[in-house]
């Protein structure tokens, strides 16, 4: 921190130069600085960047970031970035907007360009966080690819819940078979429950 009240943080790595091809042991160089308080946060350099769980969920590169804290409900922000040892390379632009109505609900949407071999595509993302009753958190999100059909959309539903003892989950995700975001032609169905036998 860079103040007393501990509020300014700065966080860097410069790191190098690359030995990943020198031993089992050997680390990629990396250099990134990043900077952030309550109200915005800024990125420069390398990291894992991410954006929402169907559009971009995973994505290592190098690249600028920053997100601005409007008030306690609205939050913006955006990042631009390129991959650094993927051949061809991946270049993301992307964009983001997040409302909460109070602590159970709520909203985002998400704008992603994402080019590759030369081609664009674009996907918008809605997000939803929810808590319909206590104990139940509910989490929504759907993307439109950039056709106009069932197959360049994907939607995922997460439930998570507690009920006396029981404790519970469900996951949806599909993915149409042109869908240009993070998941592609993927149907999965994943459930469980646990119920603990004694308080140990």
């Amino acid at each position: 921190t860079l103040d007393e009240q501990g509020k300014k943080h700065l966080k860097f790595r410069f790191r190098g130069p690359d030995i990943q091809d020198k031993s089992i042991f050997g680390q990629r160089d990396e250099y990134f600085i990043s900077f952030w308080t309550d109200d915005y946060k800024l990125h420069l350099g390398d990291r894992i960047y991410s954006l929402s769980p169907l559009t971009e969920n995973y994505l290592y590169g190098r690249g600028l970031e920053a997100s601005l804290n409007i008030d306690d409900n609205l939050t913006v922000g955006a990042y631009h970035l390129g991959t650094r040892w993927l051949k061809p390379g991946i270049y993301e632009t992307a964009s983001y907007i997040d409302y909460s109505f109070n602590d159970s609900y709520q909203l985002g949407l998400n704008y992603l360009r994402k080019t590759e071999n030369a081609e664009s595509t674009d996907i918008i993302s809605f997000e939803g966080q929810l808590k319909p009753f206590e104990d139940t958190e509910l989490e929504l999100e759907y993307a439109l690819g950039p056709g106009h059909s069932k197959d360049d959309n994907a939607y995922l539903t997460r439930l998570y819940g507690r009920a006396s003892l029981l404790t519970y989950y469900l996951k949806l995700i599909r993915a149409g078979p042109d869908y240009p975001g993070y998941y592609t032609n993927l149907d999965y169905v994943s459930a469980g429950v646990a119920v603990p036998i004694d308080k140990h």
